[in-house]
């Protein structure tokens, strides 16, 4: 999971599913995806009993994962592992699907936020994605968590 600024300075958490993946392409959402999903979905609950969260506070961004038992990795690069950068957030676009950047740019922009799609070929081969290429310092959009609510 990662978190944004939305256009109000309230922090907006964005998180992988795998469910927003299926909705976006139509397929794919097997057993393994699945299983992925109620993780998730597990770490969504738990994101809004320990940071009361609701679901206008959280964004699923959609990617689908290959993989078996406990090695899974995404098959395109990860949206949620980017950058944030003064009103952008800089996204990988290794092998992502026309249809799930559109989305992911629609998600985004309802919350005032732009996403610039950057080559992280060379990380993402390497099982990695934009955030694994950065050297970034990070300046807390609020106090504390709490405040941003």
């Amino acid at each position: 999971m990662n978190f944004l600024p939305d256009k109000n300075g309230k922090a907006k958490m964005v998180i992988v599913s795998p469910a927003a993946a299926n909705t976006v392409m139509g397929s794919g959402y097997d057993s393994g995806n699945q299983q992925i999903q109620k993780y998730i979905d597990d770490d969504i609950a738990l994101a809004k009993t320990e940071l009361g969260l609701t679901d206008d506070d959280i964004i699923q961004l959609p990617t689908f994962f290959n993989g078996s038992g406990t090695d899974w990795a995404p098959n395109w690069s990860n949206p949620v592992n980017s950058v944030y950068i003064n009103g952008t957030f800089a996204i990988g676009k290794t092998n992502t699907p026309a249809q799930v950047k559109a989305d992911i740019e629609k998600k985004l922009a309802a919350i005032g936020v732009q996403v610039a799609w950057v080559d992280d070929s060379e990380y993402n081969a390497g099982m990695g994605n934009v955030h694994c290429g950065t050297n970034t310092k990070k300046t807390p959009i609020c106090k504390s968590f709490t405040d941003c609510r």
